[in-house]
């Protein structure tokens, strides 16, 4: 069974109603419209993510109470600012995004074992995909093993690279500034993948203009790479970033035959993130070439295509 076409009348379902709004609203200010915008983006993604049953894009936290104590007894005794901040949405959000997605056919129970609440469902989802304090959590040793069956690398966590957003029209503010060396408007997108080609981690909000190194060493990723880095871990990446202690990059120029065969199978690697950002766009062909000038659409629109794709890929849908 294949979810690709229902999965983008959501997409675009989800991305014409946000531009419309923001085309009728002229007459707010720009700050009231820059909220909004944060909210609907961050309820249309929670929305994409809780409806696909997609809780692979973030890394789990898996000291997070999952009895049904913790739902009617603790959760409710914390207030609005509390409940946010766990939550990452107001109680108002979650009730409509729970009974949003509660029809859906994923929640109904099919066999002789009851689900949890959809409110419970949702609430453990969320707390999940708030925390990055480890970058694949159990999923690490798995990552490890998908690599090693590639080649000859032992503990690589991921695959690290960068793509471009393209802009078929020039963005609305300070335009120069997206212009990158292929004399095409742009935004950057930096993404991590594992073995399959799944999207581990992404930032995505930098300009054209900007170098690859400049966008990883100004990353989520990059900042918090002590926590995120365990042990012998690895990652892989080309020559455009930088050399440190975790990060392997091929020989600029191998004089040796061990060298060449180094660089070989660091490219038998490193193909999969390649191959990731080409399945991405053939997939959803809109970000090979976006008609939008509001730089915040096109960051909201790039996650959505992320979550979609992490979700197709590990369904096995192609």
């Amino acid at each position: 069974m294949s979810y690709q076409k229902d999965l983008e009348n959501l997409l675009m379902i989800n991305f014409i109603k946000s531009s419309q709004i923001f085309e009728d609203s002229d007459n707010e200010s720009n700050d009231s419209k820059e909220q909004f915008e944060v909210e609907e983006s961050k309820l249309i993604s929670l929305e994409l993510c809780s409806l696909l049953d997609s809780c692979y894009l973030e890394p789990y936290k898996y000291n997070i109470a999952k009895s049904q104590e913790w739902w009617y007894l603790i959760l409710p005794k914390y207030d609005d600012i509390g409940f946010k901040k766990i939550m990452r949405m107001d109680s108002q959000s979650f009730q409509y995004l729970a009974t949003k997605i509660g029809t859906h056919s994923i929640f109904q129970s099919t066999g002789n074992k009851q689900q949890a609440p959809v409110e419970l469902q949702l609430a453990i989802f969320l707390r999940k995909v708030s925390s990055k304090d480890e970058i694949f959590g159990e999923l690490r040793k798995k990552v490890y093993i998908g690599f090693s069956n590639i080649g000859e690398f032992n503990n690589i966590i991921g695959a690290i690279n960068g793509t471009h957003i393209i802009l078929e029209t020039a963005p609305l503010k300070q335009s120069e500034i997206y212009w990158n060396r292929k004399k095409k408007y742009s935004i950057q997108y930096q993404g991590i993948v594992d073995h399959n080609g799944i999207f581990i981690d992404y930032e995505i909000r930098w300009l054209g203009s900007v170098h690859d190194a400049k966008v990883y060493q100004n990353s989520y990723f990059y900042q918090n790479y002590r926590t995120l880095i365990k042990g012998w871990d690895y990652l892989l990446r080309d020559s455009a970033y930088p050399l440190s202690s975790f990060l392997i990059k091929p020989f600029n120029n191998p004089v040796t035959d061990l060298q060449t065969h180094f660089n070989v199978t660091h490219s038998l690697h490193c193909v999969v993130i390649e191959n990731a950002f080409g399945k991405l766009k053939n997939r959803f062909s809109c970000l090979k070439g976006l008609f939008v000038k509001k730089i915040s659409t096109v960051v909201n629109l790039t996650e959505y295509c992320i979550i979609l794709h992490n979700f197709l890929e590990t369904n096995n849908d192609s």
